[in-house]
């Protein structure tokens, strides 16, 4: 029996769970920081607030390096140093493969700046970040490809850079967590704008994940299972790789 998925995660349930009720078994994705996924750079303020101010959103003309800021996406200092940790962490362990965590603070993606705000889309909202995070992506797996073509850095859809790209295609090795976080409620029009953001991102090249947020309410009692029912399945259909689902 091969399973359908390289990695599911069930999040705060034991790994137990996730092999009798969900019937997998779990591969890990390895990377420098020895975390498990999520937003990757949660703590980076702490070592560069001083030093390199640059890595962090440009907001009303002035750097913001605090905890919760988003970073600035398009600077290749900041590309340079997620690789140098990389390089690094394969360096220690040349016996792991260590895969590049690129997904962004758990905030919109906010920088002001003249390089993060050329690579957004001329034609979406001024707020919309997407097309700017997919070459932040892109711009990666491109600078670690030069050491192991085979290299994957994963991603997230998500706030406000949800929406596929118009104009950039991705690479397969370039994995994207989709994020659909509808407001409540969740009714037919907003769900086929998720499911047409899917195709989207299908199109654009990537390998998909599924990282649900259908409990946006979290404390409502409401049933979302048609919901998830129906995004699972048409990740489904745009061969998804992993899962991974918070607070089911």
């Amino acid at each position: 029996y091969a399973p359908p998925f390289e990695n599911v995660r069930i999040r705060k349930y034991d790994s137990r769970f996730a092999r009798r009720a969900a019937r997998i078994v779990t591969t890990p994705v390895n990377y420098p920081d020895g975390g498990r996924g999520g937003h990757a750079f949660v703590n980076w303020w702490k070592e560069f607030a001083e030093t390199h101010p640059d890595f962090f959103e440009e907001v009303n003309g002035k750097r913001n390096p605090r905890m919760g800021a988003s970073m600035c996406v398009a600077n290749p200092a900041f590309h340079a140093e997620i690789v140098r940790r990389w390089k690094e962490a394969r360096a220690k362990k040349p016996g792991t493969v260590f895969s590049i965590n690129a997904c962004e603070n758990d905030t919109r993606g906010r920088c002001s700046c003249p390089m993060c705000t050329a690579w957004n889309d001329p034609e979406a909202d001024a707020d919309d970040a997407s097309e700017r995070y997919a070459h932040f992506y892109k711009a990666l797996y491109e600078l670690a490809a030069k050491d192991d073509p085979s290299v994957r850095v994963y991603g997230y859809a998500y706030s406000n850079y949800v929406n596929p790209p118009r104009l950039l295609k991705l690479p397969e090795n370039v994995c994207i967590g989709f994020v659909p976080s509808p407001l409540f409620p969740y009714d037919e029009e907003s769900r086929a704008k998720v499911l047409g953001k899917i195709h989207g991102w299908q199109k654009a090249g990537c390998t998909l994940n599924y990282r649900p947020n259908v409990l946006d309410g979290y404390a409502m009692p409401e049933d979302i299972s048609t919901d998830f029912y129906t995004e699972f399945q048409e990740m489904l259909k745009a061969h998804m790789k992993a899962i991974d689902i918070d607070g089911p």
